[in-house]
């Protein structure tokens, strides 16, 4: 095969590959929801914040999602250990970030000075049990 051809398929594969992955991030802008682990790696890249990535692993059975309510004006970011009601150990993560307790929410509230963010820990009593971290940012609503 002449080095012309192979430098061709190449290039023919790479932007293909570009086109694909171009397109998925397309798509996951305009979702209104997702639900995924920390295999499903292009969603865990694209929607989760940071504060997410970082949360200690409570349990080893835990899940990411994402909703986008009134547009793009206020995003919610969800992580979800099932198998667990014990919070001590995000609550002292949280405090070691700097986030105190407060704010307006229907259950543990916490807040930094990013006053548009809000972080939510509750408990859920189904069976099995958890523990659900919400991140409310509204710093795009007008």
């Amino acid at each position: 095969m002449k080095t012309s051809r192979k430098i061709t398929i190449a290039i023919s594969v790479i932007c293909a590959v570009s086109v694909y992955l171009a397109g998925q991030f397309i798509k996951m802008s305009f979702a209104e929801s997702a639900h995924y682990t920390e295999q499903d790696w292009p969603e865990y890249a694209y929607y989760t914040p940071d504060l997410l990535k970082h949360m200690p692993k409570i349990t080893n059975n835990y899940r990411f999602s994402y909703f986008n309510i009134e547009g793009p004006n206020i995003q919610i970011y969800k992580l979800t250990f099932e198998g667990t009601s014990d919070t001590d150990k995000i609550d002292a993560w949280l405090t070691d970030r700097g986030y105190q307790r407060g704010g307006m929410c229907d259950s543990t509230c916490w807040t930094n000075n990013q006053p548009q963010i809000n972080v939510s820990v509750m408990t859920s009593n189904t069976t099995p049990p958890a523990v659900i971290i919400q991140i409310t940012d509204d710093r795009y609503s007008f």
